[in-house]
């Protein structure tokens, strides 16, 4: 394991879920999910969530981002919705940039990604709320 925001079972009440260690052990399952989303093939996020992916792996180093953080922010609406129905973290926030998947898809300006992850949970007080608000405004003006 690389990561070095990764933590014990034992830290379970002060960590989310998604960041425990068992959902961020490296695994060619994990990375082959991360670059299927990344490159919105979905029957290759379906296959890698039956290998064994974890939905909420972050693969980049250099931005913390998972799978949902990097479909949401190209705009990839059928790979959201897969990931979230596989049980990826709506909230869960890249570290490096203190943004969620909601914020990084109003930052792309992709609408429809960002009422599906308000459709499922997205805290609009998560993350960095800059691009929410002026997605707020497009919504109501577009």
């Amino acid at each position: 394991m690389s990561h070095d925001r990764i933590t014990s079972e034992s830290d379970r009440n002060e960590f989310p879920e998604y960041m425990l260690g068992k959902n961020q052990e490296e695994s060619p399952a994990n990375f082959a999910l991360f670059s299927a989303a990344l490159n919105n093939n979905l029957p290759a996020v379906h296959e890698a969530v039956r290998d064994g992916g974890k939905v909420d792996f972050f693969n980049r180093k250099e931005d913390s981002k998972n799978a949902l953080h990097v479909s949401a922010e190209n705009g990839f609406t059928n790979v959201v919705d897969a990931l979230l129905k596989c049980g990826a973290a709506v909230n869960a926030i890249a570290v490096s940039g203190h943004d969620n998947a909601l914020t990084l898809c109003c930052h792309g300006g992709h609408l429809a990604v960002a009422q599906l992850l308000l459709d499922n949970g997205a805290d609009i007080n998560a993350g960095t709320c800059l691009f929410i608000y002026l997605s707020v405004f497009m919504f109501n003006y577009h």
